[in-house]
């Protein structure tokens, strides 16, 4: 599709979407997190919530790493979900676009009788 389709409006829905699929895992974390409340487990990850939590929300989202457990681990200590959608949908669009130009390149360099 990224030689097909404009890619600006590939790589904005594409992140969008994305982002909007991994509020799946932020609302089974948000839902689940009674289960992990009091617990030594909980606190740790709340304290690690306070720090740098949104850069390692980013990695997870532009690299292609399992997302779906920092979805939940997000839900579970409450982060908030604006931020986490927008911090998702960067990482994402990222990711996207970085798959649209290798793609994109991929297939021009093969057109040309490049790759043969």
């Amino acid at each position: 599709m990224a030689t097909v389709l404009n890619p600006p409006v590939i790589v904005i829905v594409g992140g969008i979407g994305a982002a909007l699929g991994e509020m799946v895992g932020y609302t089974l974390g948000v839902t689940g997190s009674h289960a992990l409340e009091g617990g030594r487990l909980c606190s740790r990850f709340n304290a690690l919530a306070e720090r740098r939590f949104g850069i390692a929300i980013f990695a997870f989202a532009a690299f292609p790493l399992p997302f779906d457990i920092a979805g939940i681990w997000a839900g579970a200590v409450r982060y908030p979900a604006w931020k986490f959608f927008v911090i998702v949908a960067a990482g994402k669009t990222l990711k996207i676009t970085l798959i649209s130009l290798a793609v994109y390149h991929e297939l021009n360099a093969f057109s040309q009788g490049v790759l043969k």
